[in-house]
């Protein structure tokens, strides 16, 4: 979370998703509706599907302080957790809210994105558009709050291979240098 309650990547990119309706950002404060209760709770859009678009998807903001019903008070966030299936609660006194849901993007060649550095990717005509879902659903991975996903190499069997390789390289050069000195050879004892 950054300063203002945004919820942001560590290069402080906005994470994107769907906000609960019935809860009102002001200037990073959360304040609910009159009637708001825990069980009434609804995501906009409604429903996510092929035909969400980025330009639905909202900047995601964990409100610092919140005013519920039964409070007269703002009360700050005490904490707040990220589920496997994008869904983010916000913990303020001993009431549980749920502030959003976070959402994916696939591609139908993910290997055709454009490496943008520290952990990024943009889309590229190789990839094709971004398909928006929901964690957990068919297509889409699940989130891992507070975590870095992995390389999925092996460094040390690459590190064989580029040795391998290198070690190949070099022969193949001695190979090409030798043939080309046995063809001089050859021209010289012509003459």
């Amino acid at each position: 979370m950054d300063k203002n309650g945004a919820l942001v990547t560590s290069e402080g990119l906005h994470v994107r998703g769907v906000l609960n309706s019935s809860i009102q950002l002001n200037e990073g404060k959360l304040e609910g509706t009159p009637d708001f209760t825990p069980g009434e709770e609804a995501l906009e859009p409604e429903e996510i599907n092929a035909e969400t678009t980025l330009d639905q998807l909202k900047d995601i903001y964990i409100p610092l302080e919140a005013t519920i019903e039964g409070s007269e008070q703002p009360i700050k966030l005490t904490s707040f957790s990220i589920s496997e299936d994008g869904t983010i609660k916000g913990i303020y006194g001993d009431k549980t809210i749920t502030i959003g849901k976070i959402t994916l993007a696939a591609f139908q060649n993910p290997a055709g994105l454009m490496k943008m550095g520290g952990n990024t990717y943009s889309v590229s005509a190789n990839s094709g558009e971004a398909k928006i879902g929901l964690p957990k659903s068919s297509g889409y991975g699940k989130v891992q709050q507070g975590l870095l996903e992995m390389s999925n190499v092996d460094l040390a069997e690459q590190f064989t291979e580029m040795i391998v390789t290198s070690r190949a390289f070099q022969a193949n050069s001695r190979t090409i240098t030798t043939s080309d000195e046995l063809l001089q050879e050859l021209l010289n004892l012509k003459r």
